[in-house]
């Protein structure tokens, strides 16, 4: 079984077998993550089709689809301006007061936040680091959590 998505086609059985065998090879000897098969294809299937993941450790992505990543971590953030613990961790006092103030929209708070800060910082990730190197699907990169 090979897989063809939107985003990477991988187009025949000898390319799926390499690629799946260094991605299960990055989840169990680099993150030391006791998965078992079944839930290594299921997560490996979702990076090809959805550019991304969540694990333990933290996101892993496709990086020539990384504006699918941002896309999903700006609306992590909208939902985190819904929790008002999490507004007084994302913005100062000041910063809050002016956004009531001048009724900003959700989206605008999420793009004033990201004028000084990453999505990396808002989900508590550390910077990303390429976490392995395919001829088919490119580089695969992971921020981990803090």
């Amino acid at each position: 079984m090979f897989l063809t998505s939107m985003i990477f086609p991988i187009t025949n059985q000898k390319q799926y077998e390499k690629t799946f065998s260094k991605f299960t090879s990055y989840l169990k000897d680099e993150l030391n993550l006791n998965l078992n098969n079944e839930d290594i294809k299921e997560m490996f299937q979702e990076l090809i089709e959805e550019g991304y993941i969540e694990t333990a450790e933290g996101y892993i992505y496709l990086k020539e689809n990384e504006e699918t990543f941002e896309d999903f971590a700006k609306e992590e953030i909208e939902e985190m301006l819904d929790n008002p613990y999490e507004v007084t961790n994302l913005f100062d006092t000041d910063d809050i007061v002016e956004m009531w103030v001048n009724e900003k929209s959700k989206e605008e708070a999420v793009e004033i936040y990201l004028r000084h800060n990453t999505i990396f910082d808002a989900l508590n990730l550390s910077k990303p680091k390429l976490a392995f190197y395919d001829e088919e699907i490119g580089k695969v990169m992971i921020a981990r959590y803090n």
